[in-house]
């Protein structure tokens, strides 16, 4: 009996020390990261997708973020999609993380929008642990969806400032791709260029200075014409941006381009190259702060403007600019002038009183007004005084939409015989510049404008003028006319000429001069009649004769023996 007692002890105690001996040799088990987890099998890009607009499926060009449904079932996703800017991250956050600091300081809030946040996202992207990020963006017992909260921006009491309960809407999953979007694939603006804010949220300002850094144009240029030019075409203007092209909108906006340039922007066809590095990036934003390359897109004015220039008539100016009255003469079609827009005005007014209504009279037949050939060209009863202003800058530099205006000239003199009964009484009022808007239709004024920037000829080229004096009583004197134009082809091209003014250029009378003696006297006046013809008397016009043509002319025109003055 004692034996079997001592033989049990034996047997527990040898059983416990196995035990014991199993337990030292097990490994202990590490608890599951799970947080980490789903952080490594999140998308960077679906994440920068969401953050811009999480409840845009895609179009036809990009494939939308992975959202389907709110988590809850119960939430109306009209009352998101009516109300977006109150559940967009940018719309809070700003498109370059920065809240109200930075891009965002004058983006107050509206009917259709809340405040911007005066959080910078900077402590979630560099500090904090991705389960703090991913718990502040799930936000649970935020404000709900809900119509109510968010129908006015301006009204912060209504609680459309409070972030969503996004824990409702967005799945983990979707929640975690944000969290790796902010981590690891938002940009540090401050590398891509620098801002200088001045003032506060909402009413401040800012300003963006070397936008792309120290990135490579060339580079950039060709990141341009591999990723973005197929759609934006080679100039970036193809499609409208807000108005603008992918230039302007470049240095204008380099804080959302960076955004939209990687991830591509929901509700557009902007696909964005998603593999596009940072450096990427500045060399794209550099490259696009060049203006002659990637110009400001056209606003619809300036596109219609374009259109109504391209389709005008140069001819059709010069002899506008010439006489617009005169309707036709012998051998020459007339303007198409047929009568005044405003159908008041007495045309007996304006044919009486011609030279106060010629533009050649105030802006001289060289567009030098009063500096050039008019420099002796004083008013009288029948004329007023010639501007003091050279057409120069409207011809080479002001844009066709100021050369419009200011031929137009809305508000400008009426039609009237008493301001224009004696142009050497200037406080009659016959020197202001008529109100062409109520003579004349817009398609002749751009056809005014067409001549000005591609008819008119640049005198100097065919011969120097020497001034002496002051208008009205200066004096002029033309040398080298022609200039460098061949005498043979001018008498070739006489040949045309010649059927009117015979062989000598002395069959007309042309003021009391012939053709020859004219253009050694006159070339101002014989250059544009040469092409454009001369309303009111038999003189067509080569219409398309070029600079070259005209210099071969006059130079001909010198040769006093073939060409004598008139008898």
């Amino acid at each position: 009996m004692k034996t079997s007692k001592l033989f049990f002890v034996l047997t527990i105690l040898s059983l416990g020390l196995f035990l014991q001996s199993c337990k030292h040799d097990t490994v202990p088990v590490t608890p599951i990261d799970t947080a980490q987890q789903s952080y490594d099998k999140a998308d960077a890009i679906n994440g920068g997708r969401l953050y811009d607009k999480w409840y845009q499926t895609g179009t036809a060009s990009i494939a939308g973020t992975d959202f389907t449904a709110p988590v809850d079932a119960t939430i109306n996703m009209a009352d998101v999609t009516n109300y977006g800017d109150f559940y967009r991250c940018k719309q809070c956050h700003g498109w370059d993380q920065l809240a109200n600091t930075a891009a965002y300081v004058n983006r107050g809030p509206k009917v259709g929008r809340p405040d911007v946040s005066a959080q910078p996202l900077t402590d979630a992207i560099n500090i904090d642990d991705i389960q703090t990020v991913f718990n502040y963006i799930k936000h649970d017992g935020g404000a709900p969806v809900s119509a109510a909260r968010t129908a006015d921006g301006t009204n912060p009491a209504l609680g459309g400032n409070e972030m969503p309960d996004f824990g409702k809407i967005l799945t983990d999953s979707q929640i975690w791709d944000l969290v790796k979007f902010l981590k690891t694939r938002a940009i540090d603006t401050n590398l891509l260029y620098d801002i200088t804010v001045t003032g506060t949220y909402p009413t401040g300002s800012r300003t963006f200075t070397n936008v792309g850094k120290d990135g490579d144009a060339s580079l950039g240029d060709a990141f341009f014409t591999n990723n973005c030019a197929i759609c934006h075409g080679a100039d970036g203007n193809t499609l409208n941006l807000e108005g603008y092209g992918l230039g302007q909108y470049a240095r204008l906006k380099p804080y959302e381009l960076q955004h939209q340039a990687r991830n591509g922007h929901l509700g557009s066809v902007m696909m964005g190259a998603t593999s596009a590095s940072v450096t990427d990036i500045k060399n794209l934003l550099k490259a696009l702060t060049n203006e002659t390359k990637y110009p400001n897109r056209p606003t619809s004015q300036e596109v219609a403007d374009q259109q109504a220039y391209d389709a005008a008539s140069a001819l059709n100016g010069a002899r506008l600019y010439d006489k617009w009255f005169q309707s036709a003469s012998p051998g020459i079609s007339g303007t198409d002038f047929v009568s005044p827009v405003d159908p008041t005005i007495d045309m007996a007014d304006v044919t009486n009183y011609g030279d106060f209504y010629r533009c050649k009279q105030c802006h001289g037949w060289d567009q030098l007004a009063n500096t050039g050939a008019y420099i002796d060209r004083g008013p009288k009863v029948g004329r007023p005084d010639v501007s003091s202003e050279p057409l120069t800058d409207a011809i080479q530099l002001d844009p066709i939409r100021e050369v419009f205006d200011y031929i137009k000239h809305t508000g400008g003199r009426l039609v009237d015989p008493a301001k224009t009964a004696d142009g050497t009484n200037p406080a009659l009022g016959g020197n202001a510049m008529p109100d062409f808007g109520k003579i004349l239709t817009d398609g002749q004024i751009w056809d005014l404008v067409k001549f000005l920037k591609e008819g008119a000829i640049d005198t100097s080229l065919l011969y120097d003028i020497v001034t002496d004096g002051y208008y009205p009583t200066g004096t002029r004197t033309f040398t080298n006319i022609g200039k460098d134009g061949d005498a043979a082809a001018g008498d070739a091209f006489l040949a045309i000429c010649l059927s009117c003014h015979g062989a000598d250029g002395n069959a007309l009378n042309l003021e009391g001069f012939g053709l020859g003696q004219y253009g050694r006297l006159k070339p101002y006046e014989l250059q544009h009649q040469a092409v454009s013809g001369h309303l009111g008397s038999p003189m067509m016009g080569v219409n398309d004769a070029t600079v070259t043509d005209i210099k071969n002319l006059l130079k001909a025109l010198q040769d006093n023996t073939k060409y004598p003055d008139q008898p």
